[in-house]
């Protein structure tokens, strides 16, 4: 009798632990706001009259909200140059939770109308793209391949944000040729039979090499003949010397 109480007990323990769970009371209480509201809005897709779920919901919506406003006002008063980027991860985190919500019935019930920031979302991603371009400008106009190599992949994540940004595909192939290392590289030739296979194989370790830094997009390599043909000025020579 003792043990079948004991029993008993547990699984009403167990199934406390696991509701507490599902539902995001313990996200919520551990302050994980975003993840306290997934998890009721998975809870209430699955059980819509789920009491505590409802409760979670309601109390972990408004505090996410309230969170990612605030960190977007700090982060639009901040001198970080790339504070856009932060801005955007908020209101990106916003208009999701509203698009969870919009998703389950019961939860649009309890919040009929989730606040979707899409225009702020857009203005920030513009933001976002400009400040990426002028750093990807600054680090270009350094005349150096290492700032080069910086200023394409700046280039690059402004393209991302922003596709059709001024002349940014432009700006992408300037610094990327700016960037590349061109090295040109001389065949092994031996007049001798005698140590031909030692001229193979040290053309294979070569082409080998070769085919390691290939990927590598800004070392190209090129062979004489390509080279003299497309008038190449070799950053370095690879030779058998």
């Amino acid at each position: 009798m003792k043990k079948t109480s004991l029993l008993k007990y547990f699984t009403y323990l167990t199934a406390i632990m696991i509701s507490s769970c599902t539902t995001g009371k313990n996200a919520l209480e551990k302050g994980d706001y975003d993840g306290s509201v997934i998890k009721a809005v998975g809870r209430l897709q699955n059980s819509p009259k789920n009491s505590e779920a409802m409760q979670v919901l309601t109390s972990a919506y408004n505090f996410a909200l309230k969170d990612h406003l605030r960190k977007i006002e700090e982060a639009k008063a901040s001198n970080d140059l790339f504070r856009w980027e932060s801005v955007l991860y908020d209101y990106q985190k916003i208009n999701q939770l509203a698009d969870d919500i919009n998703s389950c019935p019961a939860c649009m019930i309890l919040i009929p109308s989730p606040v979707k920031y899409n225009k702020e979302l857009s203005e920030s991603k513009y933001n976002a793209a400009v400040a990426r371009y002028n750093s990807g400008v600054s680090y270009l106009s350094e005349n150096n391949k290492q700032s080069a190599k910086k200023g394409y992949y700046e280039f690059e994540k402004a393209q991302n944000l922003q596709p059709d940004y001024k002349d940014i595909k432009a700006k992408m192939d300037d610094a990327y040729w700016a960037a590349v290392t061109r090295v040109v590289v001389q065949p092994i030739l031996i007049n001798s039979s005698r140590y031909k296979l030692s001229g193979d194989y040290f053309q294979q370790q070569i082409d080998r090499f070769i085919g390691n830094y290939a990927r590598n997009k800004f070392i190209i390599f090129y062979g004489e003949d390509q080279a003299a043909t497309q008038k190449i000025i070799p950053d370095q020579l690879l030779s058998k010397l």
